[in-house]
């Protein structure tokens, strides 16, 4: 597993292990077929493990977004707002009903993008919280993300598969996903799921640890300016 101090250490040199990485087609953007003739190629690491020892800042990570083309101005507002609203949710069971992505344009478009992240986190740290009070040093805090209703169903699913809290000394966060655009999604996946565990370690009164981040796919793609899943 390769060990990353921070955000910015781990985008350039995870950015240079995909850019050896073999060339894979895709015929999925978005939920749809590809339009005919064209030809999706990324470049894909299966089950990539790495982690990173710092959380990033928001301004990292809002100048790593600008990288990737977005506004600065919108991608702070959305970071902000996603924050809180899956923290509400894990908390709190609280969620916005599904609305317009602030940052990514063409998922406001997706008639099947029918959930929230909120709304799949929704008071799972009651769990959480009573596995930590039992046995501080158990692996069972597991948080859930990915449905068994996903998969077949044919609409836009999450890329997580689920979240794990293991108190270790600090408390780490072992983030697991099926599928990660590292030209797109990566830096905010990132971002979201080391808030998550500095919330948690607030609640739990537990010293921060590091994110744990393992990758089914891992891509990032070489002709495509749509965001791709």
């Amino acid at each position: 597993m390769r060990v990353f101090l921070n955000v910015l250490e781990a985008d350039s040199e995870i950015d240079r292990d995909l850019s050896k990485a073999p060339v894979v087609s895709s015929s999925r953007v978005q939920g749809s077929a590809t339009l005919a003739g064209e030809d999706l190629k990324a470049h894909e690491i299966m089950a990539y493990t790495y982690s990173i020892l710092t959380p990033p800042s928001l301004e990292e990570t809002v100048s790593l977004l600008q990288v990737r083309g977005y506004s600065a101005h919108k991608a702070r507002a959305w970071l902000l707002e996603e924050m809180e609203d899956r923290c509400l949710g894990f908390s709190e069971g609280v969620s916005k009903e599904v609305s317009p992505d602030l940052l990514h344009d063409s998922l406001s478009k997706i008639d099947d993008l029918n959930y929230r992240y909120s709304q799949r986190l929704a008071n799972q740290l009651t769990g959480v919280l009573n596995e930590f009070l039992a046995d501080p040093y158990n692996r069972r805090m597991y948080v859930p993300i990915f449905e068994k209703d996903d998969t077949g169903s044919g609409k836009r699913i999450p890329c997580s598969l689920g979240y794990q809290f293991m108190l270790r000394e600090n408390l780490n966060i072992i983030y697991n996903q099926r599928s990660c655009d590292f030209g797109r999604f990566w830096i905010s996946d990132v971002y979201f799921a080391f808030a998550l565990l500095k919330f948690t370690s607030r609640i739990l009164e537990a010293p921060l640890g590091m994110l744990v981040h393992f990758v089914s796919s891992f891509h990032r793609f070489t002709n495509v300016s749509r965001e791709v899943y």
